[in-house]
């Protein structure tokens, strides 16, 4: 996905204990409002130039790996495996 602004909360699960979203790439996402991000059992997910204009919370559970460049992503971020 490309160019996106979320105002309400994103949430991407995938099945129970795997990693059923291979790659997930986002470029030049934006985050406002109540915005939130929550990914669930993927294999990759990649954030380039992505940003918050205000404190957001970010959780990934089971992400097998991710990779953020050029983001400026305020709030939290919690990362669980």
């Amino acid at each position: 996905m490309e160019k996106i602004t979320f105002s309400k909360p994103v949430v991407i699960t995938g099945a129970n204990g795997s990693t059923a979203f291979q790659d997930v790439m986002w470029k030049d996402i934006n985050f406002t409002g109540t915005g939130t991000l929550s990914a669930t059992c993927m294999n990759n997910l990649s954030m380039k130039g992505c940003y918050s204009e205000q404190p957001i919370t970010f959780t990934f559970v089971n992400v097998n790996w991710s990779y953020i460049e050029s983001s400026q992503l305020q709030g939290s971020l919690s990362i669980t495996m």
